[in-house]
């Protein structure tokens, strides 16, 4: 896959020298001499990315600075934005809105945070059930993606990050065969990763591949509602001895 980038850039995590917070309002100014910033244009569909006089977007995105730095803002809440310029890119299928900035433009127009729970499911259905992932996260940050989220949001995944590394492990591929978990490869090309709801590449197994599109809802359902009531065909898959007939050794 070609790079995004036109020219070589330098991977920083700190913005802070290209930002000025003023301490009274909040405002934050880019104070560099030129900001790109791309958004996945896709934000619409869940109310986080408006485009009116300024841009209101959900704070995770690709940002290059001054041609040459290139910094991942991630964000968990929107922010507002003054751009000087806008535009659209495409990359990997993905369509982009792009804004840009120059010396004095507002970045944010307040830093105070507004908690918004939609976030998680904007992103879980974006990134991971649709697998449309932003191009910026490497195999290490993307355990990282929700780490602030009970901070910033509100609410949190209702499982730990354990859990959430061992789907992420499971949906990232290697590049060149991608029934290989990427894990297992050399691990020296970037990774390929496959959307949860992908019926024949996310499963390994024949079951998974008849139950597979439906499982980003069941699993929506499984971790929001408790089941009450007793299910003998459950117990079948979960292979409790009575269930398939068979006596329970515990109890002779």
């Amino acid at each position: 896959m070609d790079s995004p980038y036109l020219n070589p850039v330098t991977h920083i995590r700190d913005i802070n020298p290209f930002i000025e917070t003023d301490p009274k309002t909040g405002r934050v100014t880019f104070i560099g001499d030129t900001l790109e910033i791309r958004i996945p244009q896709r934000y619409e569909v869940y109310d986080l990315l408006s485009m009116e006089d300024m841009v209101t977007t959900l704070a995770v995105f690709d940002m290059i600075i001054d041609g040459k730095f290139q910094a991942s803002m991630n964000l968990l809440a929107s922010i507002t934005i003054d751009p000087s310029d806008r535009g659209t890119m495409t990359y990997d299928g993905v369509p982009y809105v792009v804004l840009y900035l120059n010396k004095g433009d507002t970045f944010m127009k307040t830093s105070d945070l507004v908690m918004n729970p939609a976030v998680v499911y904007a992103l879980w259905i974006e990134f991971v059930t649709q697998g449309k992932m932003l191009y910026t996260y490497n195999y290490d940050d993307l355990p990282m993606m929700f780490d602030r989220v009970r901070q910033c949001c509100g609410r949190g995944l209702g499982v730990g990050r354990s859990i959430f590394e061992a789907v992420l492990a499971f949906l990232c591929r290697d590049a060149d065969n991608i029934f290989v978990p990427y894990r297992l490869s050399d691990m020296k090309k970037r990774f390929t990763f496959v959307a949860l709801r992908s019926v024949s590449n996310a499963p390994t197994g024949t079951m998974a591949r008849l139950t597979g599109s439906y499982f980003d809802e069941a699993l929506t359902a499984a971790l929001r509602y408790e089941t009450v009531e007793h299910q003998p065909y459950e117990d079948i898959l979960r292979g409790i001895p009575q269930a398939m007939g068979f006596a329970d050794n515990n109890n002779q």
